[in-house]
């Protein structure tokens, strides 16, 4: 699943190391587990040098900046970007800052990314809740998962973040701009099925399972919101 979602996008490739979480214990023995390992560190590499070399190796070597095309102004480099530590972290706390809750809102679904088909902020706070709920565990249940599989899962999601934001501010950010453009809520959808198990934990639970009443819950909102698209795109 992991090879399937990097092929989407290079930025998701950190993903792949979800694989290291699983110990040789899992598979059955030392052998087999370091086959398997090999065969998907080929694979990612394979594809990684296929998809993405000649991106990186543009982005690192060319001296003059590369010409944006929506706003027809030269954009940032690689060099620039490492080059101008103090510029570049102002430029990245002053993004999430103007944009944060922006992304953070369209990775529910406020406004469908570009579409500017807004959403009731209503039921974008109940999807919001349905997913928390979604995250707890049960007083008397055995699934967890371990402190250090959780930094592990952690350091993947911001790669990824990173790299998301990281490949904007090259490919779609012009020198004359105060924020990093182009990133959407919905590049983060990915991560959003690992949150579950950086959210779960012991001090916040539920007596019982509430699965059914969460999809019953989902439905109805899945027919709320497309009667919400009808309505803003029809009339």
């Amino acid at each position: 699943m992991a090879l399937l979602v990097s092929s989407k996008s290079g930025a998701y490739i950190p993903i792949c190391l979800l694989v290291f979480l699983i110990t040789p214990q899992k598979v059955g023995s030392l052998k087999k587990y370091l086959k398997v390992i090999g065969g998907i560190i080929i694979v990612w590499c394979a594809w990684y040098i296929l998809q993405s070399l000649s991106i990186v190796s543009n982005a690192v070597v060319t001296e003059s900046a590369p010409i944006i095309s929506w706003a027809n102004e030269p954009g940032y480099t690689l060099n620039e970007i490492i080059g101008m530590p103090l510029h570049s972290i102002y430029f990245l706390a002053n993004t999430v800052w103007e944009w944060g809750d922006t992304w953070f809102m369209n990775i529910i679904g406020r406004e469908l990314g570009w579409f500017d088909i807004p959403i009731t902020s209503t039921l974008t706070v109940i999807y919001l809740l349905i997913f928390l709920i979604s995250t707890l565990n049960t007083n008397n249940s055995t699934v967890s998962t371990r402190k250090g599989h959780k930094c592990g899962i952690a350091i993947m999601c911001m790669l990824s973040v990173g790299m998301v934001i990281g490949g904007m501010w090259i490919g779609w950010t012009p020198l004359s701009s105060t924020t990093i453009q182009g990133v959407q809520g919905r590049y983060f959808l990915t991560i959003l099925p690992l949150c579950i198990y950086l959210l779960q934990n012991k001090f916040f639970t539920i007596r019982r399972y509430v699965d059914r009443e969460l999809l019953i819950s989902i439905v109805v909102l899945q027919v709320l919101t497309l009667g919400k698209i009808l309505t803003a795109t029809i009339f």
